[in-house]
């Protein structure tokens, strides 16, 4: 079976964060600032992130390395 996408169809792909962080307080100062976000596509289940544990990020939520590879990773597998 050979498949050709149609070389003029048009394909939109949005997201939209937003910083949850700021309901600890205020951004007084590098250390003091939650990392923590939220972020949403389409009609799908909100996703809580974080940054990386090395830039003061939540390690039990996902940073953007971990989306990044997991992204990666899966349009490699899926091609």
């Amino acid at each position: 079976m050979n498949i050709k996408p149609n070389e003029h169809e048009r394909h939109d792909y949005a997201a939209t964060l937003v910083w949850t962080g700021a309901r600890a307080g205020a951004t007084t100062s590098y250390q003091a600032y939650s990392r923590e976000y939220e972020f949403r596509v389409g009609n799908k289940p909100a996703m809580r992130g974080s940054a990386d544990p090395h830039f003061r990020g939540d390690a039990s939520l996902y940073n953007p390395e971990d989306r990044l590879v997991a992204s990666l990773s899966s349009c490699h597998l899926l091609s």
